[in-house]
């Protein structure tokens, strides 16, 4: 658990310690249940992150779970399933590295491919999500398009 600091720059990773010795239901106040990406996705998340730089599994999943405020589920096997898949399609270039950590990792970059078929994956999504939250936010009654 990482401590954080209060208002006036102290740690307050005991108060949180406390309260969950105190109140059972914290956890599921706190943060809800993270969501599962949705099939056919994936890729396109990590083809994003690439965007970004060039980043080796683990460092994907950490950016992914930090930009999304962790409320998506990954999946560390999904994740490299699709990272392989995607390198034989050519969407991704790998080679091997040195991690923060000082060990062995290969490291993934994002290829030109991979940059027209995230522009191509985006603009689909993007249609899609919003034809999804018109037809959710309709309300009963209202007027026929």
């Amino acid at each position: 658990m990482r401590a954080a600091l209060g208002p006036a720059g102290r740690r307050t990773d005991w108060l949180e310690r406390r309260d969950r010795f105190t109140d059972p239901d914290i956890e599921t106040r706190a943060m809800p249940e993270p969501l599962a990406v949705l099939k056919g996705t994936l890729d396109m998340l990590v083809l994003n992150a690439l965007t970004w730089q060039p980043m080796h599994g683990f460092a994907l999943t950490r950016w992914l779970e930090a930009r999304s405020g962790r409320r998506l589920a990954l999946e560390d096997a999904a994740l490299y399933q699709a990272l392989y898949r995607m390198e034989k399609r050519g969407l991704v270039e790998a080679e091997w590295g040195v991690s923060e950590q000082n060990r062995r990792a290969r490291y993934y970059r994002i290829t030109a491919a991979g940059e027209s078929e995230l522009a191509r994956q985006k603009a689909w999504w993007l249609r899609y999500a919003d034809t999804v939250t018109a037809l959710v936010s309709e309300m009963p009654g209202a007027a026929e398009p």
